[in-house]
């Protein structure tokens, strides 16, 4: 399943290595500009969102693992909210001096259901579209 699961779903793995790396390193100064109320909210809520919206995606082109696991969505999703919280705890035991805020998973578990909930939106209403492409090309 591992070489399988990374075979279809390569930018949801690709994009938690990105926020893991970003989630762990600490930056030196954060320009004044890039910083507002609640900034940190938000680009949590950003990042999950794009990973929400690609793992969608890889969902809905996935027809493996899919139709091996009857939830397998919620699977994965309830993995990706894992992920969140489990950043949140290095940040407050390892990666010193980041800090653990439950309202930062908060901020990812939100992201997650707007980024899948937006490719849920946009490739349901592509799917007519994507099947005749499909046909084309057999």
């Amino acid at each position: 399943m591992p070489k399988s699961f990374i075979r279809s779903y390569w930018m949801t793995v690709l994009l938690c290595v990105v926020i893991f790396i970003l989630s762990t390193i600490t930056f030196k100064e954060i320009p004044n500009v890039a910083k507002f109320k609640n900034s940190d909210k938000m680009t949590h809520i950003l990042m999950y969102i794009v990973l929400g919206f690609f793992f969608y995606y890889e969902f809905i082109k996935d027809k493996v693992l899919k139709s091996k696991f009857k939830n397998w969505f919620w699977i994965v999703f309830v993995i990706l909210v894992a992920f969140g919280g489990i950043i949140e705890i290095l940040q407050g035991t390892i990666f010193k001096p980041r800090t653990a805020e439950f309202m930062d998973w908060i901020a990812d578990i939100v992201g997650l259901l707007i980024g899948s909930g937006v490719g849920k939106i946009i490739f349901s209403n592509l799917k007519p579209f994507m099947n005749n492409k499909n046909k084309s090309e057999l």
